[in-house]
C-alpha cells in the first residue's frame, strides 16, 4: 500500500480557496486595501459552490443496437461506425426518433450520458440515406476546445465506407483547407458560433451555405450556454441562416442537466423558464425534451432508530489532505466509524466484502447522505443539514459540515480503493456511494460594480444585481464606498459612456450609500 490515492474532495475545495484568494489579488494590485479587499470579497459571488450528484444508471433502450437500426430502417451500415454501441440509453432511442422525425429536439441529459451519439446517429443516418454532394449537417460548439474534441469522435464514425465527408471550419482552419471546404463542401460541417457569423457574412463562404438546398439539421450544442448577449446573437445567426438556405432545418440541441434552482446556467424543471429561453432563440413555437430516464434504484438506506452519536471532535481535523497513503486513509475510517483497523481488514474474496467496505457503506452517516443526494444536487451546505437533523444535538454550528466534509472524503477514499487498477484489492468493484462532482466558477472581469439596494459587489459583467435585480453602479476606484453614476436631465444612469441622447451639462456624480451623503459632481 505505498501508493497515493487522489482525494477529489480535497482537491475540489483546495480549487474554490484558490480561485478567490487570485481574485483577491487582482483586487490588491487595482490598489484596494487589504481591508477593501476582504469587504468586497465578503459579498461578492465568486464562485456558485460545489454540487454532489449521484451517479444513476440510464435505463437501457428496448433493443441491441443493431436491432433497433434494422427496425426503424435506418441506414443499414450505420452500426459498423459505432463498433462500441451496443444498446442505446432509453432517452438515445427517443432523440434518435425525434430528430429523424424532423422534430426540433433538446437533449437535455447528464454528463455521459452519450448525448453525442442521439445526434450523431440520426445525422450519419440521413447521410448515408441521401447520398450526394451538399451540406446536410452543421454543427455548432460554444468554443473549439469541443469542437476539436468532437470532431476526432465524428471522423471515426464517418471515416468507414462509404465515407462520410467532415470539415472542421474554426479559426485555426488555414486559408488552404477553408478553400477546399468552400469548392467542396462536406457532408458534416463543425464550426463555432463567431465563425458561422463570418460563413454568414463573407461572399466566399455565403455561397457555400446558400448552395446547401440539402442542408437538414444544425445541432447547438451545449446550449444553455448562450445567456444574454451571446443567445441574441445565436438567435439572430439562425434566422439569417434560415433566410439564406431558404428553408427551416432541424435544429438539434444539446444541455448538460442539474435539478437545483440555486445553479445558473442549467436547465431546471420550469417549464415556462425554458420555454421562454428556447423557443425565442430557435424561432420555433415547439420542441421535443429529452430528458434521462434512470434505471429505478434499490432501497437499501434506512432511517436511524436512535441519534447518531457524535464521534471524536478530532475527526473533524484529519488529515484529508489532496494525496492520500492508503494507511492513513485507513486511521482516518477508523476514527470516523470508532474502530480500528489494520491491512487485513482491506481483504475479502472482493474488497466490496472486506470489512472496512462494509464499515463505511453501512454507516448511519453514509446512508443520511445517500438519501441526500436521492434524485437532486445537493451543495455540502444541504447535505450537511440533512445530516444534522440525524444527528445528536449540542454541537457547534459548522460541525455537521465538517463531519459532512469528512465522511465525503472517506467514501470517495473507498471507491478509489474499489477500482484500484492493477492491485489485489478486487479492482472493478462497485463504489460505496457513486458520486459526481460539479464546480462553478463566476466568470469574473470588468469594473467593480455595486448595488445601491442591497450592498453587494458584483462582477463588472453583471449590469443588474443577482439577487434583487437593481441595476448595479461602477465602484469608484478611490473609495469602494462610493459609485460613479451619470446625471442626464435630470435622471441617475449606470451607463457611463457618452450616448447620444445626452445633454450638453450631463455631468458624473459620486454616489454613496449613507443616507446622509448628497451626490457630488465629478469635474
Amino acid at each position: 500500500m505505498s501508493r497515493l490515492l487522489v482525494n477529489p474532495i480535497t482537491a475540489a475545495f483546495d480549487l474554490l480557496d484558490r480561485y478567490r484568494r487570485l481574485v483577491g489579488d487582482n483586487l490588491a494590485l487595482a490598489g484596494l486595501a487589504e481591508v477593501d479587499v476582504m469587504a468586497v470579497l465578503a459579498s461578492l459571488q465568486v464562485d456558485h459552490g460545489l454540487y454532489f450528484t449521484l451517479n444513476r444508471a440510464y435505463r437501457s433502450g428496448k433493443t441491441q443496437f443493431r436491432q433497433f437500426c434494422a427496425d426503424k430502417k435506418l441506414a443499414p451500415g450505420l452500426p459498423d461506425r459505432f463498433p462500441g454501441l451496443k444498446q442505446l440509453h432509453a432517452h438515445q432511442e427517443a432523440a434518435v426518433l425525434a430528430i429523424r422525425a424532423g422534430e426540433t429536439t433538446i437533449i437535455s441529459t447528464g454528463t455521459g450520458s452519450g448525448k453525442t451519439e442521439a445526434f450523431l446517429v440520426p445525422l450519419l443516418d440521413y447521410c448515408l440515406q441521401h447520398p450526394g454532394p451538399g451540406l446536410k449537417a452543421l454543427i455548432v460548439y460554444p468554443m473549439n476546445a469541443l469542437a476539436n474534441d468532437q470532431v476526432r469522435r465524428l471522423e471515426s464514425a464517418a471515416a468507414v465506407s462509404p465515407q462520410i465527408g467532415v470539415g472542421l471550419y474554426v479559426g485555426a482552419t488555414s486559408r488552404h483547407q477553408r478553400e477546399i471546404l468552400q469548392a467542396d463542401p462536406p457532408d458534416i460541417l463543425v464550426t463555432n458560433h463567431i465563425m458561422l457569423d463570418r460563413l454568414l457574412t463573407r461572399l466566399d463562404t455565403r455561397r457555400m451555405l446558400s448552395s446547401a438546398s440539402t442542408l437538414r439539421y444544425v445541432v447547438l450544442d451545449e446550449i444553455h450556454t448562450y445567456r444574454g448577449n451571446r443567445a441574441t446573437h445565436l438567435s439572430l445567426l439562425l434566422a439569417r441562416l434560415k433566410d439564406l438556405i431558404g428553408h427551416a432545418p432541424v435544429y438539434i440541441g444539446t444541455s448538460a442537466t442539474l435539478q437545483s434552482p440555486q445553479v445558473p446556467g442549467y436547465f431546471v424543471n420550469d417549464t415556462d423558464r425554458r420555454d421562454n429561453f428556447i423557443k425565442p432563440m430557435l424561432g420555433v413555437c415547439q420542441y421535443t425534451l429529452i430528458e434521462p430516464e434512470y434505471a429505478p434504484e434499490p432501497s437499501n438506506t434506512v432511517e436511524p432508530d436512535a441519534p447518531i452519536p457524535w464521534p471524536n471532535v478530532e475527526v473533524l481535523h484529519l488529515d484529508w489532505s489532496l494525496k492520500l497513503d492508503p494507511q492513513i486513509g485507513l486511521d482516518n475510517i477508523g476514527r470516523l466509524t470508532g474502530q480500528a483497523y489494520s491491512d487485513f481488514d482491506l481483504y475479502g474474496r472482493r474488497f466490496a466484502e472486506s470489512v472496512v467496505y462494509q464499515a463505511v457503506a453501512q454507516h448511519p452517516c453514509v446512508q443520511a447522505i445517500r438519501r441526500s443526494l436521492q434524485g437532486r444536487a445537493c451543495s455540502l451546505q444541504d447535505i450537511a443539514q440533512d445530516l444534522a437533523r440525524h444527528l445528536e444535538p449540542g454541537y457547534p454550528e459548522r460541525t455537521p459540515e465538517a463531519l459532512t466534509r469528512a465522511w465525503l472524503s472517506a467514501i470517495a477514499f473507498v471507491n478509489e480503493m474499489a477500482r484500484a487498477d492493477g492491485s489485489d484489492l478486487g479492482a472493478g468493484d462497485p463504489p460505496v456511494l457513486d458520486f459526481r462532482l460539479h464546480l462553478f466558477l463566476s466568470d469574473l472581469g470588468g469594473f467593480l460594480r455595486r448595488c445601491l439596494k442591497c450592498q453587494r459587489y458584483v462582477s463588472g459583467r453583471r449590469e443588474y444585481c443577482p439577487d434583487c435585480g437593481y441595476p448595479t453602479f461602477a465602484v469608484y476606484r478611490q473609495d469602494i464606498r462610493l459609485c460613479v453614476g451619470k446625471m442626464n436631465n435630470g435622471q441617475l444612469s449606470w451607463e457611463l459612456a457618452p450616448a447620444s441622447d445626452d445633454r450638453p451639462d450631463a455631468y458624473y456624480v459620486l454616489i454613496a450609500t449613507d443616507d446622509d451623503s448628497k451626490p457630488v459632481q465629478l469635474h
